[in-house]
């Protein structure tokens, strides 16, 4: 679905997609189809930009999507003095929710030149400082028996200032 507003002082659009990925190989998850890594149920997109004056405009973007599939150990076993991971079904586990707010604002000189255009713009990447988890690693301890999941982030809040210009 997409719905896309293109006139007046305010712009925007809203995107929604559901979909389903799946797979089935031969000899994997028991011959059972399974979902894909890049699976992601519901992917909601919101921007808006509002035209403040000639020479300032605000935007914003919203996006949440579903968390993508992957395979974790769902115990650790011993036999014969080594130790082994045992893993629940093929991509079983979903990761967590993915949701970001960004904002920015563009700022045009008042005097404009007519050989070369130019603006700053001025971004928050992240508003709320969300913890989106980028991937799960796995890690055994020292003894090899007990396993302890560990989340990735990526970047927090990543407030950003650019100059452009073109001639």
């Amino acid at each position: 679905m997409f719905l896309r507003k293109t006139k007046g002082n305010l712009k925007g659009w809203i995107s929604y997609t559901l979909s389903k990925t799946s797979k089935e190989i031969v000899g994997i998850n028991n011959n059972q189809p399974y979902p894909a890594t890049y699976d992601k149920r519901h992917n909601l997109s919101i921007f808006g930009m509002y035209n403040v004056s000639r020479f300032l405009q605000i935007s914003a973007t919203f996006k949440i999507v579903s968390g993508g599939h992957i395979t974790v150990p769902i115990c650790n076993y011993n036999y014969y003095g080594s130790y082994f991971s045992y893993y629940s079904l093929r991509n079983n586990y979903q990761m967590p929710l993915f949701h970001q707010l960004d904002v920015s604002a563009i700022v045009k000189p008042k005097v404009t030149h007519k050989k070369w255009k130019s603006e700053w713009v001025f971004s928050i990447n992240n508003v709320y400082n969300r913890k989106n988890v980028f991937a799960i690693f796995i890690r055994q301890d020292a003894n090899n028996f007990n396993s302890t999941a560990y989340k990735m982030y990526l970047w927090g809040i990543f407030p950003s200032a650019t100059y452009n210009f073109s001639f």
